[in-house]
């Protein structure tokens, strides 16, 4: 979970790789998160961290720039690792100020309005912020491209949560509606948050600026450095957590049912399996594939992550919803909450009345509420949602796997068939013509 460097430990999602060992000790890290919030919270400590990492890891691509300060983005890493900070990012803009011209009302997508000696002001509205409740810092930048006249929004800084003149707006808390461990074991404990960050004339010192009006590094600065990619790595991880204990859910549910026996069930059973063991070797051969960089730092293999990633995000309502179906009506037919379980007359008439095959009545409460907080509550609606545009529409998924692939090694083998195939055209001929 840790690393040794210049006498000190930090938490081992702040090693910047230079070996395949490396790789294993920040991967083991990613697994160690994943398995204390059940994959549950996909903007955990480790995330950002590794994407100030990646972005920190090919230094070539800010040296020379105008309006880019890799010294400050090395030095703000180094501010956090010995700090242990929990750093959330906000890189897009709200939908309403996505259009270029909004003549009607003020343009509310975060902005430059004012700099001098000391630091830049900034205004206006950024998403989403995922974690930024739980966070002490966010990475404030754009994903998203810009073009000519918005130089004034490509600006990247890091600011602490609690600066005055932020608000965070938050959605409803699943956690506040929960009612009690029993009842809603996840979302009890799990609900990361969403939020949208305003900023209202808020002041930011230079050395906490990385890119000020430059359209080109402050996209680049996320995927032309592997930071996208270090960063996803970790939400692979955290998937495949997430995935074995539904797979959990899905094998308790067809054994306290007695269904095991079933070839249906069997076969459900299996494909899932089958499913989270490729998912899980997608994810090792990202390791054992690694790339190395010109810095000697390396990475893990991009394509392979782009395919893991997007294989989880066109799959996952599938699979919870077959895992739901094995849950069938039980789901409904329980009393409205766990108080009842403490009362003499009433939990005696229960302990007697819902039973099943392979438990007791108590025990199958409190598997059921389990599997339906994790599957099927507003809470378990909310991660489906999540993972499904976790890397972006499912256009930007397959556009990433697209341009990852090596379209010409598959072109050429296409090429030499059809070569060998007009040489096979005019040999016949030719035996035709001596005939």
């Amino acid at each position: 979970m840790s690393f040794s460097e210049d006498g000190q430990r930090y938490s081992a999602w702040f090693l910047m790789p230079k070996s395949k060992e490396d790789l294993f000790k920040r991967a083991h890290a990613h697994q160690s998160v994943a398995q204390w919030t059940h994959g549950l919270m996909g903007r955990s400590p480790d995330h950002v961290a590794s994407y100030l990492v990646g972005m920190c890891m090919q230094p070539e691509l800010f040296e020379g720039k105008n309006g880019v300060w890799l010294s400050h983005l090395k030095n703000y890493l180094d501010y956090i690792k010995k700090r242990d900070l929990f750093v959330c990012y906000l890189v897009l803009s709200p939908h309403s100020s996505r259009p270029p011209a909004r003549p009607e009302k003020e343009y509310p997508s975060l902005r430059v309005v004012a700099e001098d000696s000391e630091g830049i002001t900034v205004h206006g509205v950024k998403t989403l912020g995922t974690a930024a409740v739980f966070s002490d810092e966010a990475l404030v930048g754009c994903m998203m491209p810009l073009g000519a006249g918005q130089e004034n929004e490509a600006v990247t800084f890091a600011v602490p949560i609690a600066t005055a003149g932020i608000k965070v707006f938050v959605r409803k808390s699943y956690e506040a509606q929960a009612q009690n461990k029993v009842d809603s074991y996840f979302s009890s404990q799990f609900d990361e948050s969403d939020a949208v960050m305003t900023f209202d004339h808020v002041r930011i010192p230079w050395e906490r600026v990385f890119t000020y009006k430059n359209l080109e590094v402050t996209r680049d600065m996320y995927y032309k450095t592997p930071a996208h990619i270090m960063g996803n790595h970790q939400a692979n991880w955290r998937f495949l957590t997430k995935f074995k204990l539904i797979n959990g859910i899905a094998y308790e549910s067809a054994k306290l049912g007695g269904l095991l026996s079933l070839p249906p069930i069997q076969q459900t059973l299996g494909t899932l399996a089958a499913a989270e063991a490729a998912i899980e070797g997608l994810i090792s051969s990202q390791i054992h594939n690694f790339e190395t960089l010109p810095s000697g730092y390396v990475h893990i293999n991009r394509r392979y992550m782009y395919a893991t990633l997007s294989w989880c995000a066109n799959n996952y309502y599938q699979i919870a919803e077959d895992v739901r179906t094995l849950l069938g009506s039980g789901p409904f037919l329980l009393p409205a909450d766990a108080s009842i379980l403490n009362d003499g007359e009433t939990g005696s008439m229960f302990d007697l009345c819902w039973d099943s095959p392979g438990a007791d009545a108590r025990l199958r409460y409190k598997f059921v509420r389990l599997a339906w907080d994790f599957l099927g509550s507003e809470f378990a609606s909310r991660q489906t949602q999540y993972e499904r545009f976790y890397g972006g529409p499912p256009h930007v998924m397959s556009l990433y796997n697209f341009l990852q692939c090596p379209w010409q090694e598959r072109e050429a083998s296409i090429n030499t068939i059809l070569e060998s195939m007009e040489s096979v055209e005019s040999t016949e001929k030719e035996e035709m013509h001596h005939e």
